[in-house]
């Protein structure tokens, strides 16, 4: 009698271990996958500083290439016209 519940306690020990491995493993994975998630939103948000960035740098270099008429303008007036339908385009010969 006092072996079989022995043995029962220790099943019950075994049981309540392997539980517990299995929600550790459990927890463990969610917290990687939220690691995951906000390691793409940081990507996302460092994409859309290199896109403002770039879209700054290329307005600014698109007014002055156009001052002086040389090949980028007609490269950043396209570029323009990609991203703001609503930009007003000044001729390369224009001189403000």
């Amino acid at each position: 009698m006092m072996f079989l519940l022995l043995s029962l306690l220790l099943l019950l020990v075994v049981v309540v271990l392997v539980v517990l491995l299995f929600l550790l493993l459990l927890i463990l994975l969610l917290l990687l996958l939220l690691l995951l998630l906000l390691l793409l939103l940081l990507l996302l948000l460092l994409l859309l500083l290199v896109l403002v960035m770039l879209r700054l740098f290329c307005g600014v270099l698109v007014l002055q290439c156009c001052r002086y008429s040389c090949f980028s303008c007609g490269l950043g007036i396209r570029f323009l016209l990609a991203t703001d339908r609503n930009t007003v385009l000044l001729s390369p010969n224009t001189v403000r």
